[in-house]
């Protein structure tokens, strides 16, 4: 503690030189830096003053020396992998490989370039409408295609269910039938990842042994399938089609749910759990 009662957060001292070390994280450099370096200067006449300042971008006053984290931790780790190579491991050296992952966790970037900020501050409305937007475009679409369905399955009398999720930030509408006792459903999923298409997933649920597991593969595999997997030990088997743009239009993707739903629901009555 210097004179004036404030604390500096490192003080090092070795034969030659005095060491004041502070490290910021998030907070402003504020510190009091003058009263730590007149603190050294009374207590270590004779010797070399060092003043550093540890921080996550390396800023520091004028007369400090201001070390990044990613400047420090350059310089530490080839010098911690020669003590790995050449001592035994002691408590110390995995005290420094734990600090400098701290380190490195808060080196994260900020990948957000100043203009985004500065756009999304100044049409944080116009962006608020266009989510709500999306939403109510989205909950129209999750039921038109709920109303197609209780039209196709109408003349059996079968009750369908809906659940909205997303993945990934897009919509994924899953559709079931009531009577089905297993939790298998179909999802249309709205993925917009560039590179990627919109899909109709079937979910097989609750296969508990291989010959189910077989005989779903057997019966919900077909042509139009483009991929498929399995989950959870083998319990879930999921079947995915992918839909071309020109198969993007609202009846043939609710077309592609209600097939998908035809084949889960021959499966779900002739495969008791």
């Amino acid at each position: 503690m210097t004179q004036e009662g404030t604390r500096i957060d490192l003080l090092l001292e070795s034969d030659k030189w005095a060491m004041a070390l502070e490290n910021k994280i998030w907070h402003q450099q504020n510190n009091p830096f003058t009263d730590y370096s007149r603190y050294l200067e009374k207590k270590y006449p004779d010797k070399k003053h060092l003043l550093v300042v540890l921080s996550s971008e390396g800023q520091a006053p004028t007369g400090w020396t201001g070390i990044s984290y990613s400047m420090f931790i350059s310089v530490l780790s080839p010098r911690l992998g020669m003590v790995y190579i050449s001592s035994p491991l002691s408590k110390w050296q995995v005290l420094l490989r734990e600090f400098m992952l701290h380190l490195e966790s808060l080196m994260g970037k900020n990948t957000i370039t100043t203009e985004t900020e500065t756009f999304v501050l100044e049409n944080l409305r116009n962006i608020q409408e266009a989510v709500l937007l999306k939403n109510a475009v989205v909950k129209s679409l999750q039921e038109e295609c709920l109303r197609f369905l209780t039209e196709h399955f109408s003349d059996r009398g079968y009750e369908v269910t809906m659940a909205l999720n997303h993945w990934e930030g897009y919509p994924a509408l899953r559709f079931g039938l009531s009577h089905w006792v297993s939790e298998s459903d179909v999802v249309l999923f709205l993925d917009r990842t560039p590179g990627r298409q919109f899909e109709v997933r079937t979910y097989i649920c609750d296969l508990t042994t291989p010959t189910l597991q077989h005989q779903a593969r057997q019966m919900l595999i077909s042509e139009e399938h483009n991929d498929s997997w399995s989950e959870r030990s083998g319990s879930v088997f999921t079947v995915v089609s992918r839909l071309p743009r020109k198969l993007e239009a609202k009846h043939l993707m609710f077309q592609r749910v209600a097939k998908a739903l035809d084949q889960l629901d021959e499966f779900e009555l002739h495969h008791e759990r």
